[in-house]
């Protein structure tokens, strides 16, 4: 979802690697890398508030309201995966996910 925080992931990203060692970005640059790509293209197709705002509404005004309410592309994928997963096929997926961002 298009928040503020998501939209502050660069700013603190560059502001841990500001403050690292060379010896930490030389072992850990690639999954920092990995994480700001990956919130990154997160935040390129992020939905806008007003899409959740939307999804509560109906499940406010539901007579019979469901127990969850997937609101995103992505949250959708997650939950199919990890219904269809055992949980650490669903990890390896994520961490797999998070490495192609990097590269």
């Amino acid at each position: 979802i298009a928040t503020p925080m998501l939209a502050s992931v660069p700013g603190l990203v560059a502001e841990v690697k500001a403050t690292l060692p060379p010896e930490a970005i030389a072992r850990y640059g690639a999954q920092i890398a990995g994480f700001a790509a990956y919130f990154a293209s997160l935040a390129s197709h992020a939905l806008p508030p007003e899409a959740v705002a939307k999804v509560i509404e109906h499940a406010v005004e539901a007579r019979r309201p469901r127990t969850r309410y997937l609101v995103t592309r992505d949250a959708k994928i997650a939950a199919f995966m990890h219904w269809l997963l055992p949980d650490r096929a669903f990890d390896a997926v994520n961490a797999r996910l998070m490495n192609s961002a990097s590269a």
